[in-house]
């Protein structure tokens, strides 16, 4: 997924009207299963490669029919973790590991493990952090996206992903 400093038109969500045409400083991507496939537990995983970015987001995630929880598979750039994020009445609860300590411009094999007790998260097949409360029960969808939050200086940027995968067990009827 490629950001650069361009001008084009897309969507943006505007209450109380829904989406509304706008015109963007940059162009970005968003690989979304939601049409497509939706899964409940099951294990996700993604090649990718970590080249943070002050200025953006770069982000695997899990999302239901609500925007919340999300689940990170892996979130590079502003801030670089894995875990759950919760919208709460007071804003948005992270629930997350740090992996700012891996090597910039290195690949690495990002690892979700989702059951109904817990989800387990790893890099390289090393368990880095396991959640075993409020672990959504419901089917979710996989999105990848870029996403621009201050003004860019290193454009473009490359979000690159090798490859994703998702295993489930089928149970026969």
């Amino acid at each position: 997924i490629e950001v650069r400093k361009e001008k084009t038109h897309g969507m943006q969500w505007q209450v109380p009207f829904g989406f509304v045409e706008q015109e963007f400083d940059y162009s970005s991507g968003i690989v979304s299963t939601s049409g497509v496939e939706w899964w409940k537990h099951g294990i996700l995983e993604a090649k990718v490669k970590y080249d943070p970015s002050h200025h953006l987001v770069d982000a695997i995630y899990l999302l239901g029919e609500e925007t919340s929880p999300q689940i990170n598979l892996v979130e590079i750039g502003v801030k670089n973790r894995m875990g759950m994020l919760t919208k709460t009445a007071d804003g948005i609860h992270a629930e997350c590991e740090s992996i700012s300590g891996l090597k910039t411009g290195e690949f690495y094999i990002f690892r979700l493990e989702w059951n109904a007790h817990s989800l387990v998260w790893k890099i390289n097949d090393r368990e880095i952090f396991t959640l075993a409360h409020n672990v959504p029960a419901f089917k979710m969808h996989l999105n990848m996206a870029s996403i621009v939050v201050s003004e860019p200086t290193d454009l473009p940027h490359r979000f690159e992903i090798d490859w994703v995968r998702f295993y489930q067990h089928h149970h026969k009827a």
